[in-house]
C-alpha cells in the first residue's frame, strides 16, 4: 500500500489511463472511526491491528486495476479505475459490512486534474456520511 507521496505519483498516471481507455476514475476517501479512543481503551497493538484490518480489507475489495494509500493516521484513499458513479456506495457498503472496525467513507467520480481539491471534496462527503452515521 503506497502512501501519500505515490497517490500524488500514481494520480497523474490513472487519470491518464481513464481518459485513454475512455473509462471513469473514480476516488474514495477512507477514515477509521474512534481510532484514537480504541488505542486508549485498548492499546496502540489493538490500533495497529484496526489499521492493518482496514488495509487488507481495502486490498480484498479492490480489483486488479484498483489502488489504496494510507495518507495520514486513519485515513486512507483509493482509486478505482473503471468504477462508474453510481457504483461507490456499493463498494463502500461492502467494505464497512466486512470489518469489525467502524470506517467511515465518501467517494466522488474524478472530473479536473486537481487532486487537491479532488480530496478535499471527497474528504467533505466522508464526514458528512460520518455525521448522517451518528444522527447529527
Amino acid at each position: 500500500m503506497g502512501n501519500r507521496r505515490a497517490l500524488e505519483e500514481a494520480f497523474p498516471l490513472l487519470l491518464q489511463e481513464a481518459r485513454t481507455l475512455g473509462e471513469p476514475l473514480s476516488l474514495i476517501y477512507w477514515d477509521l472511526n474512534g481510532l484514537k479512543a480504541l488505542n486508549d481503551r485498548e492499546g496502540h497493538a489493538v490500533g495497529d491491528q484496526a489499521l492493518k484490518s482496514l488495509a487488507q480489507a481495502l486490498r480484498n475489495l479492490s480489483r486488479r486495476r484498483d489502488v489504496a494509500f494510507r495518507i495520514g493516521g486513519d485515513e486512507f484513499v483509493s482509486l478505482h479505475l473503471g468504477l462508474k458513479a453510481e457504483e461507490i456506495p456499493a463498494l463502500i457498503a461492502r467494505l464497512q459490512e466486512n470489518l469489525p472496525y467502524q470506517v467511515a467513507a465518501g467517494g466522488l467520480l474524478v472530473e479536473g486534474e486537481d487532486l487537491e481539491v479532488l480530496l478535499k471534496e471527497a474528504d467533505k462527503r466522508m464526514y458528512r456520511a460520518k455525521r448522517a452515521r451518528k444522527g447529527l
